[in-house]
């Protein structure tokens, strides 16, 4: 859901464009030609023939390649959220991910329930040590990373019908539900709403970290694209078994690009929270709506807000509006 309605943060020609999008396709784009020659066995040729090519030659073949690399990276940047949502684990309309996809939900099932139940235990163990003067620490400090690790990592307890069948899907996924847990906000109708009341200053910040995820995302995808098309374009041509297997290392760099986006997109989650936590209120102000006493109150104010904007449902007849100010006459 996140990586949806941020992904218009990105401005063409702006820095995430050229960091996230155009730079990937530059250096895949580059190296693919160069693959390409030396398949065809005439990379050695064709850089004698650029040797021997006027600077204006030189120029005018250098913008046709920049041109075309921009026009694909523009179509991957209109397909960046389909990118990013595939590596969530959204497989339901791919047969074979579908069902490799179900099997890595078991699988996270299985660490889900490890979890609790050594987080279970170790909220019995730790009271009863304690009430015995018994040292504590080192079991206090093992539920505390585990308690991180189950926060941060995966949907909150009681929504596990969530799960997603990558890292990465469950990451976004815990921070989609974190608002609607904590205040009972639908998180995909209140972040729109949101996002236009926030600060300068955290929209920036979430526009770096999400630009890092994005260009180690496209990266991955593209390593994995470019391994599978150039292995076997070279071995039908022929060619020398090392630079088939450096092409086909491309797969382990693209798992690499891939575990390496999963730390910016926890940080990226966590300023997501902090955008909800923080700023929640200030939209309140926005709609003219006044600041509930209590979480209870809050919780149901935000169902109703939602109901209202999604549904047209009625609010409350107890709803409360903020009068404007009004202005002093001269």
């Amino acid at each position: 859901m996140f990586t949806s309605l941020l992904g218009e943060l990105k401005n063409w020609f702006g820095r995430a464009f050229l960091l996230a999008v155009w730079l990937p396709v530059f250096v895949f784009a580059s190296v693919a030609t160069a693959v390409y020659l030396a398949g065809a066995g005439a990379l050695t040729s064709s850089a004698a023939r650029w040797a021997q090519w006027s600077a204006d030659e030189k120029i005018i073949l250098s913008a046709e390649f920049i041109i075309v690399v921009t026009l694909v990276a523009f179509v991957l940047d209109f397909v960046q959220v389909s990118i990013t949502r595939l590596f969530e684990g959204y497989w339901d309309d791919l047969p074979l991910l579908r069902i490799f996809g179900r099997w890595r939900r078991q699988r996270f099932e299985r660490e889900i329930n490890r979890l609790n139940q050594r987080l279970d235990h170790l909220s019995e163990k730790i009271p009863e040590l304690e009430a015995a003067t018994q040292p504590v620490e080192p079991l206090k400090a093992e539920f505390n990373s585990l308690e991180e690790r189950r926060q941060l990592g995966f949907p909150p307890r009681g929504y596990e019908a969530h799960l997603m069948p990558t890292r990465l899907g469950n990451l976004y996924k815990a921070a989609e539900l974190y608002p609607y847990d904590r205040y009972g906000m639908d998180t995909v109708i209140i972040w729109p709403r949101l996002r236009e009341v926030l600060p300068d200053k955290i929209v920036e910040r979430l526009q770096e970290v999400k630009t890092a995820v994005d260009f180690l995302l496209l990266f991955s995808a593209l390593s994995i694209i470019f391994s599978l098309l150039a292995v076997p374009y070279l071995w039908a041509r022929g060619a020398q078994a090392w630079l088939v297997l450096t092409c086909a290392s491309g797969l382990l760099l693209g798992w690499l690009s891939y575990r390496a986006a999963l730390s910016p997109a926890q940080a990226y989650t966590e300023l997501l929270k902090v955008a909800f936590d923080l700023h929640r209120k200030a939209l309140l102000k926005a709609l003219g709506l006044r600041a509930p006493a209590t979480l209870s109150q809050e919780q149901a104010l935000w169902r109703d807000v939602s109901d209202f904007i999604f549904r047209g449902i009625p609010p409350a007849p107890d709803w409360q509006f903020d009068a404007p100010a009004m202005k002093k006459e001269d």
